[in-house]
């Protein structure tokens, strides 16, 4: 995270921005810079009405609507300084602007900017002075002054870097060095996983989900994941993508790919006993060389006890994010992937849970908090008050009734159109609870814990 003139470049754009950098061989404090020179990092009046975080121009034309050459569909936005004239470019999101600003400096487009080597040259690839086909900014000159155009650009470019720089330690020296003081650790990308509990298939987070895989290209295989498909491993290169982390397990939408992937990068242990933030994957034949079903991620481990977060997983019939424990050598557990995550991420952190005390008993009640220590750490002070309203809802559990539901639950899943292995996975989980007395061990269980 960076800050400046009370503007905050969040991990998740500055990440994203690093990688666009890679990618174009430029320095990544030019793309930082770039964007805080033009709209303050989202906080300025035109990136907060249109986000438009770099003031780009709409066309002079009649239309009040158009597609761009990105393929982002804009509108006409706010009107320009009146000595400027025309109006700025309205995105309906800031992922469409960040599509269409990358696509406006790629490599082989108007600009001049990949492969240069320093900050000043890859601004002056904006202007016709460094071989662009057009000046990026007018900077009230005259067309012919192409050289005085990209000089005062710089002058204010090169100001605004140094402030920055001054600002956070030195960090866009050490980030177009190389130096890799932004590690991702563990526990950052567990905390990530954690906001997206409770996103649902069809949902606005589950769209959010999908479509952020889908904006960082090339595409693995070329493939644009479907809101309809299976999405457990979308779920976590879209947590790797957020945090940074792709570098350390890439990219993939298909379970068996990417544990190839991890094969490919060492990082690939088979079934040990687990760390956090390792990434699990499942057999749901209990097959452990056989093809990858599932995958997640391992958020805590207690004893020979492990809670993961997994995407499209299923909660009362609904595709889901959300926590399951397991044995950590459970027989459906192929194994482990291990990240080579920087220091000091090991230990899952606490995180605050926001809701009223009944739903997060339901929550508790369906699995999403884990069990014991692992309930009692993320809950906090809140504990108590939600292990009370589970007791209060589980109170008038009866073996009868589970069962009668048990049966209930089998045919709701035989007769749905979700996928064969989220219908596996409820089956199996619903049929581990055959004998009445392990129906009462797990009430016994659930009112202790």
């Amino acid at each position: 995270m960076l800050k400046y003139q009370g503007a905050i470049l969040s991990d998740e754009t500055l990440n994203m921005l690093i990688k666009e950098a890679e990618r174009l061989n430029v320095p990544p404090s030019y793309l930082i810079v770039k964007l805080h020179f033009e709209g303050i990092w989202g906080t300025s009046a035109v990136a907060r009405q249109d986000n438009n975080l770099s003031g780009m121009t709409y066309p002079n034309t009649s239309m009040d609507a158009l597609t761009r050459p990105s393929g982002v569909q804009v509108t006409r936005g706010g009107k320009r300084p009146a000595n400027e004239g025309g109006n700025y470019i309205h995105y309906s999101s800031l992922d469409d602007f960040f599509k269409d600003w990358l696509y406006l400096i790629r490599r082989g487009g108007s600009y001049n900017i990949a492969d240069s080597s320093t900050f000043d040259e890859a601004v002056k690839g904006m202007f016709r002075y460094g071989g662009a086909k057009y000046d990026y900014a007018t900077m009230n000159l005259p067309e012919c002054d192409k050289k005085g155009r990209y000089e005062a650009y710089l002058k204010g470019m090169k100001a605004r870097r140094q402030a920055i720089n001054q600002a956070n330690n030195g960090e866009l020296d050490k980030l177009d060095k190389g130096v890799d003081s932004m590690a991702v650790t563990a526990n950052a990308v567990i905390n990530e996983a954690k906001k997206w509990l409770g996103a649902n298939k069809w949902g606005a987070r589950h769209k959010q989900i999908i479509d952020g895989y889908n904006a960082v290209r090339p595409l693995p295989r070329g493939y644009a994941v479907q809101y309809s498909d299976d999405w457990c491993d979308t779920f976590v290169s879209f947590v790797a993508i957020r945090t940074g982390a792709t570098d350390l397990i890439d990219r993939e939408c298909g379970v068996e790919r990417h544990k190839d992937i991890f094969k490919s990068k060492g990082i690939w242990l088979g079934l040990v006993r687990p760390q956090v933030g390792d990434v699990i994957i499942f057999n749901w034949s209990g097959n452990r060389q056989g093809w990858g079903n599932h995958i997640g991620y391992v958020a805590s481990v207690t004893g020979d006890r492990i809670t993961t977060i997994e995407g499209n997983t299923t909660v009362n019939g609904q595709s889901t994010v959300a926590y399951r424990t397991y044995a950590w050598n459970s027989v459906y557990i192929q194994g482990y992937a291990r990240p080579k995550y920087a220091e000091g991420g090991g230990q899952a952190p606490k995180v605050e849970l926001s809701g009223d005390i009944e739903q997060l008993a339901r929550d508790g009640i369906a699995g999403k908090l884990g069990n014991g220590e692992d309930r009692k750490r993320l809950l906090g002070d809140k504990y108590e008050a939600v292990q009370a309203k589970i007791n209060e809802l589980l109170s008038g559990t009866t073996v009868e009734k589970v069962q009668e539901k048990q049966q209930e639950a089998i045919e709701k899943v035989s007769k749905s159109e979700i996928s064969d292995e989220d219908k596996n996975e409820i089956v199996q989980g619903i049929l581990e609870l055959v004998k009445a007395e392990d129906i009462k061990a797990v009430i016994e269980k659930a009112l202790k814990d």
